[in-house]
């Protein structure tokens, strides 16, 4: 049974929604994916293996963000450039370009919503000054 939820624990850790996931909706998805993957999994080993993999993807993902807060600057300036981010006309938009920017910069791993705004806030900011001077 051990081998079994470290097996399933691996897999949700392998999987790109999953790494993608919030906090907030990664139990749903973990459970989603467990379910498709082993329809045999009971409740218990589901839990354990969810657990395992949430602890582990907190500690990946702090680790993986690290590196991503010494590169803030280069991101914004990618951001200001990016016809995406350019276009997008409403701050929630912006947001999910932000985050997807970080995502991929990231391993997979999705940002905080303080980061985001963070670095979306910096890159529209630069965007706008940049405007007014063209």
């Amino acid at each position: 049974m051990a081998a079994r939820i470290a097996d399933l624990a691996d897999t949700l850790l392998q999987h790109p929604e999953f790494r993608a996931a919030r906090l907030g909706v990664r139990q749903r998805v973990g459970r989603t994916i467990i379910s498709t993957l082993d329809t045999a999994a009971d409740d218990s080993v589901a839990w354990e293996a969810l657990r395992i993999a949430d602890e582990q993807i907190e500690t990946l993902a702090a680790t993986a963000y690290q590196a991503v807060q010494a590169n803030l600057d280069r991101i914004v300036r990618e951001l200001v450039t990016n016809a995406e981010f350019r276009a997008a006309a409403t701050a929630g938009a912006r947001n999910r370009v932000t985050e997807k920017v970080l995502t991929a910069v990231a391993d997979g791993f999705a940002p905080s919503a303080y980061l985001r705004n963070e670095v979306t806030t910096r890159a529209y900011r630069q965007l706008r000054g940049l405007s007014a001077h063209q």
